[in-house]
């Protein structure tokens, strides 16, 4: 039966595969090997490049015997499982009431709810009242925080409120071709007013056909002509769709 491998070994296991990556020996790629060969004016000399990689390479393996040990490797996962028992150590006993009070580490502090849910002072009293200059400078802190989040609440907002603005006003923009709402505005030699010429010309028209209508063959319901033409006028003058305020 395989003995299940400790913490320690797990973690010496881990160090020592990342040292040896970090202690491996390093090569040109093929691609700038191809590259530097096709370069006609400041191609390297591949005799320079296999020296500086070989110099290299010896920097490299010399650190990682001085600084990736087998003894400090085993020493470092030792170091980690001993604060792995002791954190269990301290769970068993009870001790993490005291933490219980305080702040968890993993608080998103970036979070909005996370903010809002922090207390103004430090929950703790006995350490408050040990600590008065850290308890002071939490609360500070906590203050500054909950203002900054509230500004950044504010500004999402109007940003909000901006792109709503933005999406909205897009029908009424101008392309580069000069098409969009300029088009629907009453300017000189604008298409409103070429409109509204045709529509005096249209008018005319139809007033010198009506005004040769003899009076007897007028309808009931027929207008004179100048009334008709007066009232068409009145009406687009007082229409708001055709000179908005």
């Amino acid at each position: 039966m395989v003995a299940t491998p400790t913490v320690t070994q797990h973690k010496e296991a881990f160090i020592n595969s990342q040292s040896r990556l970090l202690a491996g020996s390093v090569t040109p790629s093929q691609r700038w090997t191809s590259s530097n060969e096709r370069q006609s004016d400041g191609a390297l000399d591949p005799r320079l490049v296999t020296a500086a990689t070989e110099t290299v390479n010896t920097a490299i393996q010399e650190h990682g015997k001085r600084v990736y040990a087998p003894q400090a490797n085993r020493a470092l996962a030792e170091q980690i499982a001993q604060s792995y028992a002791a954190e269990a150590d301290r769970k068993i006993r009870g001790e993490e009431e005291d933490e219980a009070e305080g702040i968890a580490k993993e608080v998103d502090l970036v979070n909005d709810k996370a903010i809002e849910s922090l207390p103004n002072a430090w929950p703790s009293d006995k350490n408050a009242t040990d600590h008065p200059e850290a308890a002071k400078r939490y609360a500070d802190n906590v203050a500054t925080l909950q203002a900054l989040n509230e500004q950044r609440s504010e500004t999402r907002q109007r940003v909000e409120r901006l792109r709503r603005l933005q999406s909205r006003m897009e029908p009424l923009q101008a392309t580069e071709a000069g098409q969009g709402i300029q088009e629907n505005l009453v300017t000189r030699n604008g298409e409103v007013e070429k409109e509204l010429e045709r529509m005096r010309t249209l008018l005319v028209r139809v007033s010198g056909r009506l005004g040769k209508i003899p009076d007897g063959q007028h309808g009931p319901d027929m207008e004179l002509p100048a009334e008709t033409r007066k009232r068409d006028i009145d009406n687009f003058l007082n229409d708001g769709t055709a000179f908005p305020r």
